[in-house]
């Protein structure tokens, strides 16, 4: 007497779907959240650096009489409207260009944004290097 088995067939839809390739998804998609999350803050502070040195400038470049004291008062306000970011380097000068003096000033600052821990620091925009400068404006 013969008897005939069924056997249940492995359905190939379902071939590959496991915890490993799951939670390996999770975590490649939660490191490109962080990339994103690091560049974007990192963004954030370059815009800001950016702006409130443009009025900084400006404004030293609106009181060429009283110049050195002018650059106190606006490095000062400077670092005050950055708060937490304003923990940076500052070199304020004026130079000649075409016979028109300008105030420059030189910022360099690390992002205080650091996701990554130590490797922050070769990822893109992980330091805020801004150079602006405006024409002393002459008073007749």
């Amino acid at each position: 007497m013969s008897r005939t088995r069924w056997v249940a067939r492995l359905c190939r839809e379902e071939a590959g779907t496991g915890m490993v390739p799951a939670l390996g998804s999770v975590a490649i998609l939660l490191t490109c959240l962080l990339f994103v999350i690091q560049l974007t803050g990192n963004l954030y502070v370059h815009s800001l650096v950016s702006s409130a040195g443009a009025d900084a400038v400006e404004t030293v470049s609106r009181q060429p009489d009283n110049l050195d004291a002018a650059i106190v008062d606006a490095d000062q306000n400077l670092r005050s409207v950055l708060g937490a970011h304003g923990d940076m380097s500052t070199d304020w000068r004026v130079v000649e260009r075409e016979g028109v003096d300008f105030v420059e000033l030189d910022i360099s600052s690390p992002s205080p944004l650091r996701l990554f821990g130590g490797a922050s620091n070769s990822l893109p925009f992980s330091t805020v290097h801004r150079t602006l400068s405006a024409p002393l404006e002459v008073v007749s």
